[in-house]
């Protein structure tokens, strides 16, 4: 009983002090500068709890009431959520200079050594440097050229392995394009495979670049909230003929190509589950299981 008391009391001093230090919060700010609309935060979590488990679709859903240009509280953080393309394009190409730079995060700091690379260093002269040597060194035809080899290479591994797969064998075909892009990209960009088969190195490799975004890149509401816009508005004809683009034109026809595609016995287009899942992009729910059938000669598929 004794305990149960000094439980309550705790909390409720806890929960005092909390209150207090909001107020004192808004009582220093008496002035401040007027914000979006958007619904009552939470004390302590802000909106974290409006988001949900599909984040995309609970904005869309804030958006319909509160308007296309809102204001959300990320635990203490504040967002201000662009729900509509008129808007945004004030943000990525209108005032974009302003809101360029990404705000400063613990997991930034250490792993991109105190805001010096590419993707965390504030909008400046050394980010327009840094733009302008990938635009010249790793995104030029005569780069993308040099790398064309990686990518064959990486396209004819992924051939092999669906021509092996044997007939009454579902591959997951999400999984293995993605292993198939991870490779391509970890050989220009670092010189080795993220994913190799027997390869204890690679496997470690692989961990660490988990663990990497895990614990550094992906936890914090910081993270979560902020935008590089620089990065987006770089031009989308550089974004579809860059290592990626050309990468997955490769991909899709060896794929269409080299094989026939049927789906495990019982499913049907229309019963296909196409529900997504929130993740760093856009994912099926349910990944696609597929039958791959080749259908050139066999020693086609051991180049």
């Amino acid at each position: 009983m004794a305990s149960s008391l000094a439980l309550a009391l705790h909390s409720l001093v806890v929960g005092f002090f909390l209150y207090c230090l909001l107020n004192l919060r808004s009582l220093l700010n008496r002035h401040p500068r007027p914000l979006p609309p958007g619904p009552k935060p939470w004390p302590v979590i802000g909106n974290l709890p409006h988001l949900g488990t599909k984040p995309h679709h609970s904005i869309a859903a804030l958006a319909r009431e509160y308007g296309p240009l809102m204001h959300l509280w990320m635990g203490s953080v504040h967002v201000v959520v662009a729900a509509s393309a008129s808007v945004a394009a004030q943000f990525l190409k209108t005032h974009d200079a302003n809101f360029s730079s990404r705000p400063p995060n613990s997991g930034a700091k250490h792993i991109a050594y105190n805001y010096q690379n590419l993707v965390f260093a504030p909008y400046g002269p050394r980010w327009r440097m840094l733009r302008k040597i990938c635009s010249v060194h790793l995104f030029s035809a005569k780069a993308l050229d040099d790398f064309r080899h990686v990518r064959l290479e990486e396209v004819a591994i992924l051939t092999r392995t669906l021509a092996s797969a044997g007939k009454s064998t579902t591959v997951n075909l999400g999984q293995l394009l993605n292993r198939c892009t991870t490779n391509a990209l970890g050989c220009v960009m670092l010189g080795r495979r993220v994913f190799s088969e027997g390869d204890v190195k690679a496997d470690e490799f692989k961990s660490m670049v988990v663990e990497l975004m895990e614990h550094k890149v992906g936890g914090g509401a910081q993270n979560h909230a902020n935008l590089l816009s620089r990065l987006i508005s770089l031009s989308l004809k550089e974004d579809a003929d860059g290592e990626g683009g050309k990468l997955t034109d490769t991909e899709i026809k060896a794929l269409l190509l080299a094989f026939n595609w049927e789906l495990p016995e019982g499913k049907s287009v229309e019963k296909l589950n196409m529900d997504e899942a929130y993740g760093l992009t856009l994912q099926r729910a349910d990944p696609l299981m597929v039958h791959p059938r080749p259908r050139l000669a066999a020693r086609l598929y051991q180049a």
